[in-house]
């Protein structure tokens, strides 16, 4: 555990760069990042013993095609930590953010590093809401909760990391052994927008239609509203949004 840390994946990228055994499995957790990060670069706020902060390690020799679809399978395991302890109010929004009561309480960073056929290191970052401080909450930009909103009584923070990694370590399992095929039809039964109007953005283009679900590939799969017809869309710089947003 560490008190302060600028991010967990941040540390565990530098000790990869600097020749460090580590083993699969391999966690950091902080109690505060002090440039903690989501996906596409944004800020992830991360005040001092409010949340939890962790990240773990992972090697493949299957290549970064690996990480291709994770975010969407740890998210699953993210969630039912949640659900565990809420109820069944956890959905799942693509690529990598968990919400309740359409409100984020959670989110996932993946990065890789290695080769596209050959030996890759995986990162799994890990963020989600516990207490969120008064003065916190104002830089954050969006709607969000946090899991003490959503219980009778304050989380233990260590009960429930006890929990997300025991998830994490059954989700990792049956990826690396089925990859999404196993785990897709659980994913789009938690999807946030199923059967909901969206916008599918990539840079100044945006796309409107119905959010179907996502394909055992992890492709979001969008209904064009002037077409008719279905289109993919692919993590890497695409966002999502409610129609209405």
């Amino acid at each position: 555990m560490h008190h302060v840390i600028d991010s967990t994946n941040a540390y565990l990228i530098r000790s990869l760069r600097e020749n460090k055994n580590l083993i699969n499995g391999h966690t950091v957790v902080a109690e505060c990042q002090t440039d903690g990060r989501g996906r596409r670069g944004r800020a992830w706020v991360s005040p001092f013993g409010s949340h939890i902060y962790m990240s773990r390690y992972y090697q493949t020799s299957l290549g970064l095609s690996e990480a291709s679809g994770l975010s969407l399978a740890i998210g699953i395991a993210v969630a039912n930590s949640i659900n565990r302890f809420v109820g069944n109010k956890a959905q799942l929004k693509w690529p990598n953010d968990v919400l309740v009561d359409n409100k984020k309480i959670a989110g996932v960073l993946i990065e890789a590093e290695g080769q596209s056929d050959g030996m890759c290191h995986l990162i799994i970052g890990i963020g989600i809401n516990i207490q969120m401080p008064k003065d916190s909450s104002l830089k954050i930009d969006q709607p969000w909760t946090d899991i003490n909103s959503n219980v009778d009584k304050p989380m233990d923070r260590n009960l429930f990391l006890t929990y997300l990694l025991a998830e994490i370590d059954v989700i990792m399992s049956t990826f690396r052994e089925t990859r999404l095929d196993a785990l897709y039809d659980t994913w789009n039964k938690m999807n946030a927008y199923k059967d909901k109007g969206v916008k599918v953005i990539s840079g100044r283009n945006v796309r409107e239609g119905t959010c179907l679900g996502i394909d055992s590939t992890g492709a979001l799969l969008v209904n064009d509203n002037l077409t008719n017809t279905v289109f993919k869309a692919i993590g890497g710089e695409v966002s999502l949004r409610a129609a209405n947003q």
